[in-house]
């Protein structure tokens, strides 16, 4: 195992720690802002409107350490009512 990787992993193992009233949309911003790097403008437009539009009204105001699957399954179903499969997966 390289060091990288050994100091990601003791990092993962940790655990995040996060404020108390940290919210589901909070992690969805920290996402767009950082995990996209080396994306296309597209995909970042795509996922910044996904974000926007369908994951933040339906799950954004769960604090983070309350969200559950069941939370993200149901919100889930109900995209796939109303969007093609190719666009939730």
């Amino acid at each position: 195992m390289t060091p990288k990787v050994k100091k990601l992993r003791e990092e993962a193992e940790k655990g995040i720690k996060t404020k108390a009233n940290y919210r589901a949309s909070d992690a969805v911003e920290d996402f767009l802002t950082h995990g996209l790097k080396g994306r296309s403008l597209g995909t970042i437009t795509h996922a910044r409107s996904m974000a926007e539009n369908q994951i933040k009204p339906k799950i954004g105001n769960y604090r983070l350490k309350d969200l559950r699957a069941e939370h993200v399954d149901l919100c889930l179903d109900e995209l796939a009512e109303a969007l093609a499969a190719k666009t939730i997966i």
